[in-house]
């Protein structure tokens, strides 16, 4: 924001605050209890640069809409950046759906105010959530807000909205769900299918058996299981050597280099201009060879090779 502030770039900075960083209160984590207060030696001021300054409330659709409105306009007309700090932001599970709020949270309350902002009623914290939700707040401003005399929208049509938008994600939920374990599945019933084919030719039989038992009877095991039970199969069978265990080994080390690809590529930039590669064959555009030919042929020894990296 001082960057912004010194060189006054079109910069609109949205602040969501919650009140809480963690299980800390603000007033703890923040000095001045307040992002926006702490940064007021910023504001601009006529014939000064600086930052513009906006306090809004995360509950407030209407309050929200002007604010934006206004800081977003200014900000791109007059070339000024803007903070805005949108306070009042529920928190209806916590931090993270790991820990319990509640703990922290019980002994903690907050005011319901009028519709001129006065306070009216002391109540506990996690009351209060229920009370500004986000929702239920946009539900009341639907309802009142008639432009025309009339509502835009009825109880019961909203009622409606909500009901089909909980069966859409319901439904998609469950269909991403079963997107993603439907390979999974397939890669265990190849590895059930490979122990089923491995355990009468090894000595340690009932173990390899006792293997693909687990996997066929576990629910939804996950990629780490369905590795873990081959590998374990190609250790009961160290110095056996058959044609089973070698497929068995072949799909362990297929699913190795497809593991590589889908949870360690890209880390860093796999392009011919990445300052890692400093192999000049590679570095060619015209050529395009994946990490595992490199790192697997012998013609291969730069240390850009040696990283298990692709260029292209």
């Amino acid at each position: 924001m001082n960057a912004a502030g010194v060189l006054q770039v079109p910069l609109a900075m949205s602040v969501w605050d919650d009140g809480w960083g963690i299980s800390v209160s603000k007033d703890y984590q923040t000095t001045k209890g307040s992002i926006s207060t702490l940064l007021q030696g910023f504001q601009k001021e006529e014939g000064t640069n600086g930052v513009r300054i906006y306090r809004t409330k995360g509950w407030d659709y209407a309050g929200l809409n002007r604010t934006y409105e206004e800081a977003i306009a200014l900000c791109r007309e007059e070339q000024v950046p803007c903070l805005i700090h949108v306070e009042e932001v529920t928190q209806p599970q916590g931090h993270s759906t790991s820990g319990s709020h509640e703990r922290y949270k019980s002994t903690v309350s907050d005011w319901i105010r009028d519709k001129d902002g006065k306070p009216v009623e002391e109540v506990p914290l996690l009351e209060w959530y229920k009370v500004y939700d986000c929702n239920v707040k946009f539900r009341e401003w639907i309802l009142s807000f008639r432009p025309g005399g009339e509502p835009i929208a009825t109880a019961e049509e909203l009622d409606a909205i909500e009901k089909q938008a909980k069966a859409d994600v319901r439904a998609a939920q469950k269909a991403a769900w079963a997107a993603y374990l439907a390979p999974i599945q397939q890669e265990a019933q190849e590895v059930v299918s490979l122990l089923d084919a491995l355990a009468p030719q090894c000595r340690n039989q009932a173990e390899v058996a006792a293997l693909a038992q687990d996997l066929r009877s576990a629910m939804d095991p996950g990629r780490r299981e369905v590795l873990s039970a081959a590998r374990r199969a190609l250790t009961l069978t160290l110095g056996e050597e058959s044609a089973e265990r070698s497929r068995l080994q072949n799909w362990v080390d297929r699913c190795l280099a497809d593991n590589g690809e889908r949870y360690g590529s890209h880390l860093y930039s796999e392009s011919r201009h990445s300052c890692l590669c400093t192999c000049p064959k590679y570095r060619c555009a015209t050529t395009a060879m994946s990490w595992w030919t490199a790192a697997s042929s012998s013609a291969t020894t730069s240390p850009c090779c040696s990283r298990r990296t692709r260029w292209y």
